[in-house]
């Protein structure tokens, strides 16, 4: 059975949340959230899971990116938890789970995700498939991080 999102959701996501990458660097603005969302979503295919759920995780896992880089799990899992609009959508214990799986997302987190939705989206962000936008997302993080370096040692 093909499982569908609530398309309230995806309208709520698309026009609120999304519009909000643009304060990100291109290497995590809305082009690789997309990204993240559709591999999300293909990895969930596998798995017993609410899409809705996995569709969320992978909208806000780096929502809070332009904050710091370093904690953006943390910035981006408190974003989500003070959108007051996602209650229309969510349990009080699914919201829990989404907001460890953003914080549980990043690969170089010293502990496994907490939940199948933690592990699903971190697959995703990590998994390269094209490598053309990986050398592009590499290479925009640097220039924003790296102002000091030249053309050369930049590439």
């Amino acid at each position: 059975m093909e499982k569908i999102i609530d398309e309230k959701l995806v309208r709520y996501i698309e026009e609120k949340i999304f519009p909000l990458y643009n304060r990100n660097e291109l290497g995590h603005g809305i082009e690789h959230i997309k990204l993240v969302i559709r591999r999300s979503l293909e990895f969930a295919k596998r798995y017993d899971v609410d899409i809705n759920m996995v569709y969320t995780v992978a909208a806000y896992h780096d929502l809070g990116h332009y904050i710091d880089r370093n904690t953006h799990e943390i910035i981006s899992a408190q974003m989500f938890i003070e959108d007051e609009n996602i209650k229309a959508w969510f349990t009080d214990e699914q919201i829990n789970t989404i907001k460890e799986a953003i914080e549980d997302h990043r690969a170089s987190n010293k502990y496994k995700p907490r939940s199948i939705y933690g592990m699903i989206v971190s697959t995703a962000d990590i998994t390269i498939i094209d490598i053309d936008d990986t050398i592009k997302r590499t290479y925009s993080y640097g220039k924003k991080n790296y102002i000091g370096l030249s053309e050369e040692e930049q590439i």
